[in-house]
């Protein structure tokens, strides 16, 4: 048999010696199934056993071939059919079904769903207590239930080490790019880079029709909103910012451009900052997981100024990836959480890029409008929403403006607490305002 590229190419380095050992199995198994589908060509098992084994190598090694190879195993597999995992009988016609459908399917695949988004769930509240009224809750608990399921995107746990993670629905074709853009950022040479603020990809299954169409369904670790608690300082959120902005030069200096930038699509890796976890529907309480009882506890959340926080830019549904900067289009759109750049058209062509730098600071001007104490970004902000795209800064710019800023700004400036400009009921700041002269004196004594 002749050689092909996955056996003659240069074996790239894997991330310690035990990924090299598996590495070389993944190699051996790779060339196994290889030989056998020569022998039996269009033999569904092998195909898919080999596809199997290359994204185990793509995301080892993060070797972009090996992902384009599994995709093209699994463009000629028939998607899994959820009646083979399950007898439960459902109504196709109701979308939220999906997931509960697939829920047997995920397990097979190494996913479990929330008990809450299994079939035959009943509300907890409904059985725990009498006094509660048993219509109400359930009606209350099946409408969240329904909005959640009926979404292409929901929280699951992995199975093998019980990570919390989220799982997406992606279409296998159409002007999408999210999993080629996804999978670029979390490939060899560029997931590693301090510098990449996109959300890894961390698994990619063929998910059986939707609709009468084929899906890919991608996985992604469980990110957390930034204000989900509020950053403590001005200087907290400014570093979220600047982290960003670096982000976005990482993402234009690869010709990609987001293009629908927006705080919803900005979400941190809250795992060193809420050590013990939380719910993801919850969101302020965590289940512990050895408790009996089916009680939930407030999380605890350390500071930020004290454990590592990443930011991440999520959903590439939207976004463009140009073979390199100098071959970069130009594109049409108006799709998008914001809807009010003045180049945005259907018809008209507009610089994606200069539309990022637009949407970033329109999310900065929100985050201002929202919080006090940000005034010095007033001059920044402006040269980032220019109505002339040409006259906006660029995204290497921004991120030298944003790290002198963080430099030269007062220190009594930047350590003040990070107050919203509309209080809820309850917030106060008193313990953030005691803290504050200790926060001055610190960086005094540790510049």
């Amino acid at each position: 048999m002749a050689r092909t590229k996955e056996q003659t190419r240069t074996t790239p380095t894997p991330r310690h010696e035990q990924g090299l050992d598996e590495l070389r199995a993944l190699d051996n198994e790779i060339a196994s199934l290889r030989a056998l589908l020569t022998e039996t060509p269009g033999d569904e098992s092998h195909m898919r056993a080999i596809s199997k084994a290359l994204l185990r190598r793509f995301f080892l090694a993060g070797h972009l071939l090996d992902l384009r190879h599994a995709v093209i195993f699994m463009d000629h597999l028939p998607p899994p059919a959820p009646d083979e995992f399950t007898t439960f009988d459902f109504d196709p016609a109701v979308d939220e079904h999906t997931w509960v459908q697939w829920q047997p399917w995920l397990e097979s695949q190494g996913y479990v769903l929330p008990p809450g988004d299994r079939a035959g769930w009943i509300p907890s509240k409904a059985l725990a207590s009498p006094s509660v009224n048993e219509d109400q809750v359930t009606i209350k608990a099946a409408k969240r239930r329904a909005r959640r399921l009926s979404q292409r995107f929901i929280y699951a746990t992995r199975i093998a080490d019980n990570a919390p993670v989220f799982l997406k629905v992606c279409p296998c074709e159409g002007p999408d790019q999210e999993l080629l853009i996804a999978a670029y950022f979390s490939s060899e040479g560029v997931r590693d880079d301090s510098r990449n603020h996109c959300y890894p990809l961390l698994d990619l299954l063929l998910a059986p029709t939707r609709n009468g169409k084929r899906y890919f369904l991608l996985v992604f670790p469980m990110l957390r909103r930034v204000f989900e608690p509020d950053p403590a300082t001005v200087r907290e959120l400014l570093t979220c910012i600047t982290e960003l902005a670096e982000g976005l030069e990482f993402m234009h200096e690869h010709a990609t451009a987001h293009r629908d930038i927006h705080y919803r699509n900005i979400m941190m890796d809250a795992s060193h900052l809420i050590p013990s976890g939380w719910d993801p529907y919850l969101k302020n309480r965590v289940y512990p997981p050895n408790s009996v009882s089916r009680l939930s506890e407030p999380i605890k959340v350390l500071s930020r100024s004290r454990v590592p926080v990443k930011y991440h830019f999520i959903d590439f549904g939207l976004s463009t990836k140009f073979a390199s900067m100098e071959e970069r289009g130009y594109v049409t759109g108006t799709m998008g959480l914001n809807r009010t750049l003045p180049e945005q058209s259907d018809t008209v062509p507009y610089d994606p890029f200069h539309a990022d730098i637009r949407m970033f600071g329109d999310m900065l001007k929100d985050w201002q409008t929202g919080f006090l104490g940000l005034g010095f970004l007033d001059p920044l902000i402006a040269e980032l929403r220019h109505d002339e795209p040409s006259l906006r800064l660029t995204a290497q710019e921004m991120n030298a403006r944003l790290r002198l800023l963080a430099r030269t700004t007062s220190v009594f400036v930047l350590e003040v607490p990070l107050r919203r400009r509309f209080r809820v009921a309850g917030m106060s700041y008193r313990t953030s305002w005691i803290k504050y002269p200790v926060r001055i004196l610190s960086h005094i004594f540790n510049r």
